[in-house]
C-alpha cells in the first residue's frame, strides 16, 4: 500500500521524478503518448535502460536536444553486406569477407594477414601458413573488417585492404589461402570492387559490437579516402547541400565523426539499441544510428568549427583507454569532446558541471549489460555442463548392455 501511495505522488509531482529502494526503481515519465509518437518505429528508449540513472538522463537531454536534427537528415547510412552486392552463386558471400586483409582484430575466418606496407606494396601472410607475399597497391582497396582493436578514429593510413584484382596472387597462392574455387573467387573479386565503387564512404559506423569490450576504443572512424566495410560496420556520407566541395566535405565529416563519438551520442545509442545478449549490441540503421539526434553541423560559428577541427586533429590519433574504461574513468580525452559537444549542442555550462553524473549513468549501464552477458554465459556454460552429464549418465546405462 506504501507503494501505491508513493507512486500516486509521483505521478501528481514534477518531470521525471523517481523513486527507489533496495528491490525496485521506479521513474515517472509525463505525457508518454508524444514520446510514443515520436518512438513509433522503435519505443526501447522509453523503458530501454538498466539503469534507472541513465533512463532519467536520457529522457532529460531528449527533452533539452529534441528539436534538433536526427542523423538521417544529415547523413545517407549506406550497408554492404560482403557478397550480396554483384556477386552470384552459393559461397561467394564466404570468400567475399575472406577477401579482406586482417590488420585488426581476428575473428571468423582470416585467409590473409597483413605484415607491413610501404608506399607501393602491402606485404601478407597467407591463411595459416608462414608464405608472405607482397601485393601492389592497384590490386588493393582500403577496407575496416572491424572496430576491433582500432586505437584511432582517424585511419588515415591505418586502414586494412581488401583484394579486388584476380592478378593480386597467383592460383597456387589464393589456394594456399583456402580461395579454391576459380567462379567464387571471381564472383566475389568482383562484388567488392563494385561495392567499393558505388559503397565505400570515409567515415564507418559501428553495426555489431560488445560494447563493454577492453578491444573496443571508439564506434565511429574516418579517413580522408573512401572505405570499403563489412558487416561490422557501416557506411556514413553527408547529404550533399551541406558540403560544397571536398575540403568542406572532409571538415564536416570530422566534425561529426567528434560528436558521434561523444558520450552524448553513446547514450542515445544505448536507448535504442538492439541487444543480442547483454553487452553484445547490435546497432541497426534505421531504428538506431538513424535516431540519433545530432547539432546543426553547418549552422555552427566560425570558432566553434576551428576548435573542434583543432580537437580533432589533436585526438584522432591519440592512443586512449577503451571506451569502457574511459567512461568509467571520466578520462580528460572523453571529456574534451563531450565538452566540444556541449557548445555544440547549446547546452550552457550546467551540463558541463554533469558530465561526471552522465558518465556514472553509462557506466551503471555498462556494468548491467555486461552481469547479463556474464550470466548467460554461465546458463549456458551449466545447461551444456548438465546435458554432457545426462548424456554419460546415458551412455553408462547402455555399457551395460555389452
Amino acid at each position: 500500500m506504501r507503494l501505491m501511495n508513493d507512486i500516486r505522488t509521483l505521478g501528481q509531482g514534477g518531470h521525471h521524478r523517481s523513486i527507489s529502494s533496495d528491490f525496485f526503481d521506479v521513474v515517472i515519465i509525463h505525457d508518454v503518448s508524444r514520446l510514443i509518437t515520436r518512438f513509433v518505429d522503435n519505443l526501447k528508449p522509453i523503458v530501454g535502460f538498466n539503469s534507472p540513472n541513465a533512463q532519467k538522463l536520457f529522457l532529460e537531454l531528449l527533452d533539452t536536444i529534441g528539436s534538433f536534427p536526427k542523423l538521417s537528415d544529415v547523413a545517407e547510412i549506406i550497408t554492404y553486406w560482403p557478397g550480396k552486392y554483384r556477386g552470384h552463386g552459393e559461397g561467394v558471400e564466404d570468400y567475399a569477407r575472406r577477401l579482406f586483409i586482417a590488420r585488426y582484430g581476428a575473428r571468423g575466418k582470416i585467409s590473409f594477414r597483413l605484415v607491413n606496407e610501404d608506399r607501393d606494396r602491402v606485404v601478407i601472410k597467407l591463411g595459416n601458413t608462414d608464405v608472405k607475399r607482397g601485393i601492389d597497391r592497384k590490386y588493393l582497396v582500403p577496407s575496416l573488417r572491424t572496430a576491433s582493436n582500432v586505437r584511432h578514429f582517424d585511419i588515415t593510413g591505418e586502414s586494412e585492404f581488401a583484394l579486388v584484382d584476380e592478378h593480386a596472387l597467383e592460383d597456387d597462392d589464393w589456394k594456399a589461402a583456402g580461395l579454391n574455387d576459380g567462379r567464387r573467387r571471381r564472383s566475389a573479386i568482383y562484388d567488392v570492387r563494385e561495392a567499393y565503387r558505388d559503397k565505400a564512404s570515409r567515415t564507418l559506423i559501428t553495426y555489431r559490437v560488445r560494447i563493454t569490450s577492453p578491444n573496443v576504443y571508439w564506434l565511429v572512424f574516418h579517413a580522408n579516402y573512401p572505405i570499403i566495410y563489412t558487416a561490422t560496420t557501416l557506411g556514413l556520407r553527408l547529404k550533399e547541400y551541406g558540403a560544397k566541395d571536398i575540403n568542406d566535405a572532409l571538415k564536416y565529416e570530422k566534425i561529426l565523426t567528434l560528436y558521434l563519438n561523444s558520450a552524448f551520442t553513446l547514450i542515445q545509442l544505448l536507448a535504442y539499441h538492439v541487444e543480442t545478449e547483454g553487452a553484445w549490441i547490435r546497432l541497426d540503421t534505421d531504428r538506431v544510428w538513424s535516431n540519433v539526434i545530432v547539432p546543426s553541423i553547418y549552422d555552427l560559428k566560425y570558432e566553434l568549427v576551428n576548435r573542434a577541427f583543432s580537437i580533432y586533429d589533436k585526438v584522432s590519433k591519440m592512443d586512449v583507454p577503451p571506451l569502457y574504461d574511459r567512461i568509467k574513468s571520466g578520462d580528460s580525452t572523453q571529456r574534451t569532446i563531450d565538452e566540444l559537444v556541449i557548445d555544440m549542442l547549446g547546452l550552457g555550462d550546467g551540463w558541463k558541471s554533469r558530465l561526471n553524473d552522465l558518465y556514472r549513468a553509462i557506466g551503471e549501464e555498462f556494468e548491467y549489460m555486461q552481469r547479463i552477458l556474464e550470466s548467460n554465459r554461465d546458463t549456458k556454460r551449466r545447461r551444456t555442463e548438465e546435458e554432457e552429464e545426462e548424456g554419460g549418465k546415458q551412455q553408462t546405462s547402455l555399457d551395460m548392455f555389452f
